[in-house]
């Protein structure tokens, strides 16, 4: 059996639909404790099903500048792979979903650009910032 953030959402919007005003009429504090941590770990399952699901969205293209073989930066979507790398090394929070431009300085050090909420306006940063002239797609 195999369910989805969006299903795990849904049943959660069900359950407090329909069992928040029982459990309060029944003026138990229990009960209310028992289906208080039933909705945390709901929660917590939809936001682990989504990390998981991002994955499969995954999207990147490789800026380079005229004559040059050799790629200058990265256009890629935060996804549940790269949200805890991307954050350690950008000064912004990200979230799934966002957009990011890395690259390399003098130093090698790997500096993150970002948060953008499009594709498109990630690559004009790179563009402005890098001089990249062409995008292209890793091959994999």
């Amino acid at each position: 059996m195999s369910i989805t953030s969006i299903e795990v959402k849904e049943l959660t919007e069900w359950l407090h639909k329909d069992v928040d005003e029982s459990v309060e009429d029944a003026g138990s504090l229990y009960a209310f404790k028992k289906y208080s941590r039933i909705y945390e770990c709901l929660g917590l399952l939809q936001s682990i099903l989504e990390l998981e699901e991002s994955n499969q969205d995954y999207q990147c293209m490789l800026g380079y500048s005229d004559n040059n073989p050799d790629v200058k930066c990265m256009v890629a979507n935060v996804v549940g792979d790269n949200l805890v790398q991307v954050n350690e090394q950008s000064k912004n929070d990200m979230q799934l979903k966002d957009w990011f431009m890395s690259y390399t300085n003098d130093n090698n050090q790997i500096l993150v650009q970002g948060p953008f909420k499009t594709m498109t306006l990630a690559m004009d940063k790179a563009k402005e910032m890098l001089d990249i002239t062409v995008f292209k797609s890793p091959i994999y």
